[in-house]
Formats: C-alpha cells, structure tokens, sequence
C-alpha cells in the first residue's frame, strides 16, 4: 500500500507532537511546572519554539496534554469492562490499574507539583483534575454502568458508585506516599483490593 503525501506529512507531524510531549512530561516531573520552559522543552525534544507552539498554544496546555498522555498510556486507556469475564475479575483490574496508576512515582510528582504552585499557578489544579482523576473517574463510571446494563449489579448513579469505589481504593496510601512518609505499606495488597471488591458487590447487589 502506497503511502500518500499526506498521510505521510500527517504522520511525521504526530511523531513530532508525541516527542515535544514526552520531552515536556520528562521536564516537568524533574523540574517541576515553573521551571519547564517552552524554549526547554523545544532543545529537550530537538525541535524548534515554533515547531512546539504550532502543536501547544501554550506551556498550560502542554501540560494538560502531558498529563492526559500519562493516564492513556495506562491500562485505562483500553477496554477495561469485559463481558465474558467474571464480574470479580473486571472491577479487580479497574481497581487494580486505579492503583497503580495513582500511586505510581510520576503521578505522585505531577500531584505534588500542582499541590506546591497552586496559589501562583491555581489554573494547573483544576487542569491535572481534568486531564487525569476527571478522565479515570468517567472511564471507571462508563465501565460500573456497563455492568449494571449487563445485570450483573444494580447501579443507579455510576457516578456517586465510582467516588464510593475508588475511595476505598485509594485509602491512605496516596496520602502517605505524597506527604514522603514512606513505610513498607506502600500500596493495597492484592487482598485488599478483594475486600473492597466483596463490599462493593454487596453495597449494589
């Protein structure tokens, strides 16, 4: 199959995208948001300012594309609901990749990172919510009403019945891990999870 020119042009342009974003998720996890310039992020990914500002109107927005990379990078990017899967198995993977995606070390940073600019940068708090918890919380909330649907559990809001879920999940590992208070609980164990998983099968039985 011949490739078109277009389709070619169109192809290097989202290499292109794709590098400026990992080079500006790199420098943001290490230099934090106000030390990541546009000019940085340009010689990190080795292309030219106005090569990045045609893809980025501006660093806030290159910031919200960093974060939404990282969540789709993540198993929650695929299909996570399987209808031929035990209904067990389904929400332990989507409480599973919940976990790991949340408490894994560039989450923590890019956290952080917004936790610590939030009064000389308040917009980056309500962008990373967005891009990232918002975005997991709708995926896991498309995921609970495919199981109502299916008959498997009775949920009326998916909506409230994610916060519920995910809170459980989330417990105080994410509070610890952000705080550096490092201890060798560092995550739920598998156990855990299908506690969380039994009470919650009950809870919408």
């Amino acid at each position: 199959m011949v490739v078109s020119e277009v389709e070619s042009k169109r192809s290097k342009s989202q290499l292109k995208r794709d590098q400026i974003i990992e080079s500006a998720s790199k420098l943001f996890i290490e230099h934090g948001y106000p030390n990541t310039s546009m000019d940085k992020v340009a010689k990190e990914a080795g292309v030219s300012k106005q090569t990045v500002y045609s893809h980025f109107k501006d660093k806030e927005s290159l910031f919200v594309e960093t974060v939404g990379a990282r969540c789709a990078a993540s198993e929650f990017h695929g299909q996570l609901y399987h209808p031929e899967h035990p209904l067990e198995d389904n929400l332990f993977k989507i409480i599973k990749t919940f976990s790991d995606l949340i408490l894994s070390a560039d989450a923590i940073q890019v956290y952080t990172t917004c936790v610590t600019h939030r009064e000389e940068h308040p917009q980056l708090g309500s962008c990373f919510y967005c891009a990232g918890p918002r975005m997991v919380q709708d995926q896991v909330s498309e995921c609970l009403a495919l199981v109502s649907a299916a008959g498997q559990l009775d949920i009326e809001d998916t909506r409230f019945a994610t916060i519920q879920l995910l809170g459980m999940v989330q417990g105080d590992w994410h509070l610890k891990r952000t705080l550096g208070h490092n201890t060798e609980d560092t995550a739920p164990s598998d156990s855990y999870l299908k506690d969380c998983i039994k009470r919650f099968i009950k809870a919408y039985s």
